[in-house]
Formats: C-alpha cells, sequence, structure tokens
C-alpha cells in the first residue's frame, strides 16, 4: 500500500530537571541514553509506521538537524542526516515528510532549508518523492497501452524531467513520444 511517511515532533518528551527541550535547545549528554530509552518506549506503543520521521534534538549543540531519526519496526534508527539517506521502503514517499520537516525547522532554528534540493532531486531519482507521479504514471501508461495498443511500456523514474514529464519515453524498439504527445496524455488523466 502506498503511502506519504509522517513527521513528528517528539521534543514534548523530554523532561531533564523539570525542563523542556525548548529550555536548552540540545540534548544533554547526561541525559541522552535516558531520552532515547524513552522515546524508543514511547514508539513501541504507538502507531508509527516504517519510514516516518521523528526529530528529538542530538547532544552536538551546533549540529541539532542530527535529531532527525526515521522509524522502523518501531525504534529509531541512524539519524538521517548523520547517514545522508532517507529509507528506502517500497511504497513509501516522503514529500509532506520533507515539507513538514523544513516547516519544522524553519521556526525551531530560523532556516527553511533543512532537506535541500540534492535531497529532494535524489528523492525524485529514486522514485522516493510523490505518490501522485507515481501514480500519474501508471495511468498514463494504461491509458497508453489501452488507447493505442502498445504491448510494452517502458518506464523509468530518471527519465522523469523536473516538472514531471518524460524525457525519452520508448515503446518497443522503434516508437517515441513527443513531449507534446506526453502532455496530452497527462491531461487525459486529470
Amino acid at each position: 500500500m502506498k503511502r506519504y511517511a509522517n513527521f513528528y515532533d517528539l521534543t514534548y518528551l523530554f523532561d531533564y530537571n523539570n525542563q523542556s527541550y525548548r529550555d536548552f535547545e540540545t540534548l544533554p549528554r547526561e541525559y541522552s541514553e535516558e531520552y532515547h530509552n524513552k522515546v524508543n518506549e514511547y514508539l513501541k506503543n504507538k502507531a508509527f509506521k516504517d519510514g516516518d520521521i521523528v526529530f528529538i534534538g542530538h547532544t552536538y549543540e551546533t549540529r541539532q538537524e542530527y535529531g532527525f531519526y526515521p522509524i522502523k519496526d518501531h525504534k529509531m534508527l541512524s539519524s538521517i542526516f548523520d547517514t545522508g539517506d532517507f529509507l528506502e521502503i517500497p511504497g513509501v514517499y516522503y514529500k509532506k515528510a520533507v515539507e513538514a520537516m523544513n516547516n519544522f525547522w524553519d521556526e525551531f532554528a530560523g532556516d527553511p532549508d533543512l532537506v535541500y534540493d540534492d535531497n529532494i532531486k535524489e528523492l525524485k531519482e529514486k522514485g522516493m518523492w510523490s505518490i501522485e507521479k507515481d501514480i500519474a504514471a501508471n495511468t498514463i501508461q494504461n491509458k497508453f497501452r489501452k488507447s493505442r495498443g502498445y504491448a510494452e511500456w517502458k518506464y523509468n523514474p530518471e527519465r522523469l524531467n523536473s516538472e514531471g514529464y518524460f524525457n525519452d519515453l520508448s515503446f518497443g524498439k522503434t516508437k517515441r513520444l513527443s513531449l507534446k504527445t506526453i502532455n496530452k496524455l497527462i491531461k487525459l488523466i486529470n
């Protein structure tokens, strides 16, 4: 089943000497292990799904972006910005989570660019960005097969340009569609 990953700010679970995470704006090293255990215990009892992303903060004072963790099997894995990768889980897309993370980061740190264009480009290239593009590509594929009767559709996500249209789409060995024809097909499904 296809779905968007969600983003959650879990810093409300932070309670160190009756102070909140916002009081510190960093994770005290002496509280780190206890806090991680508390968050992982919380994740076990809630409806988080694989690929969801949580923010809990980090002990590195000037690198709070390392405080974003992906969830798998109701546990936090290594920080996204420590490893540099989002989880590749079939049917999980990150557009909405990334938008929420950027909005959160803008409010928290005054910087709207937590997840950079290069990261987003990589998610798009891997087919992990948007359900709509995936659905649109499949719908175009089915409409083309039905309307023109071609037996083979060769679709590769890396052939999508920045507007979501196919750059070099070939059918079988000899047929090619122009961008104009692709645009007409896209209008059919909208």
